[in-house]
């Protein structure tokens, strides 16, 4: 399945599911110095990052890809795979660690198709996600955990705080005004649309005192797509109508007539030109003979 076959942003809200399964993930213990073996086949390169903790992401991923592997449903597959990606960048954003996440998830698909299935898993769903993409995916992902636990009352949105966490998700989501005005991100901003309706129904029941950040609005979408046949077809449509108005119409014989005059004019300047230079010639021939008299009867 390509990534870009259904509107992964959508489903960014089973990133939940796919997070509990991946921290419960069922390690083979039975062959666990086995699967270590396999990490420090790139531990040179990822040590001096991780320090201690390579081994433990490495071996996690390894397992919840196992565990993939074994699902036959193709959109778990993916998902499973676009959040082994998240994960990788949140591990990053969260603990100061600097690294590609490209390369890393890379890395790791590469040691479980070397050491422990050669039937490659995440490759075939061209999971090169961006840093725009990611950021976007996080957002998704946050504002539906406060929408749940505005619902539910859990965490830091639960009783007198609800308020307090009503505007996060406010503020995570007027970040994106722009982008679902000027329609750069259609997928992206369905989404959103998906947790606005959401958010505003539950917002009829909190009924929050700061009104003006109460209800998420609806982003006006101004279409800024342009056909490139459009200047096709007026300089197509110009061209006929010029052809036109020059065959069939007296606009023939008068451009005729401006040629043939514009024509004359030049050729009767180049007449006088010549004539001009001609005569100039015809009378310095007396005055050269005239100075060649005088010179030699000096």
């Amino acid at each position: 399945m390509n990534s870009r076959s259904f509107n992964i942003y959508i489903h960014v809200n089973s990133f939940d599911n796919h997070n509990s399964r991946f921290q419960n993930v069922n390690s083979d213990t039975t062959r666990k110095n086995d699967w270590t073996n396999y990490c420090s086949s790139i531990l040179q390169k990822y040590d001096k990052i991780f320090n201690q903790n390579f081994y433990s992401i490495c071996l996690k991923v390894l397992y919840y890809l196992k565990q993939l592997k074994e699902t036959n449903e193709e959109l778990d597959k993916h998902l499973g795979c676009t959040y082994i990606y998240y994960w990788l960048y949140n591990e990053r954003i969260n603990n100061g660690y600097k690294y590609d996440c490209q390369i890393l998830y890379d890395d790791l698909l590469k040691v479980y198709k070397d050491n422990v299935n050669e039937d490659p898993i995440c490759y075939s769903y061209n999971a090169k996600i961006s840093q725009d993409e990611l950021e976007k995916f996080k957002d998704i992902y946050d504002m539906n955990k406060i929408l749940n636990n505005l619902i539910n009352e859990n965490g830091k949105c639960s009783n007198i705080n609800k308020c307090n966490c009503a505007k996060e998700g406010f503020d995570i989501y007027m970040r994106h005004k722009y982008t679902c005005e000027s329609n750069i991100n259609p997928d992206f901003c369905n989404a959103l649309k998906n947790i606005r309706d959401r958010y505003n129904e539950q917002m009829k029941i909190e009924k929050c005192n700061e009104a003006q950040n109460e209800f998420l609005p609806i982003f006006e979408t101004n279409n800024r797509t342009f056909s490139p046949s459009i200047p096709i077809f007026i300089i197509l449509a110009m061209s006929i109508f010029l052809f036109n108005v020059y065959k069939f119409t007296p606009c023939e014989s008068f451009i005729r007539r401006a040629i043939k005059r514009k024509r004359d004019i030049y050729n009767n300047s180049d007449e006088e030109h010549n004539l001009m230079q001609n005569y100039e010639m015809c009378n310095s021939v007396p005055r050269n003979k005239r100075y060649n008299v005088l010179y030699n009867s000096s």
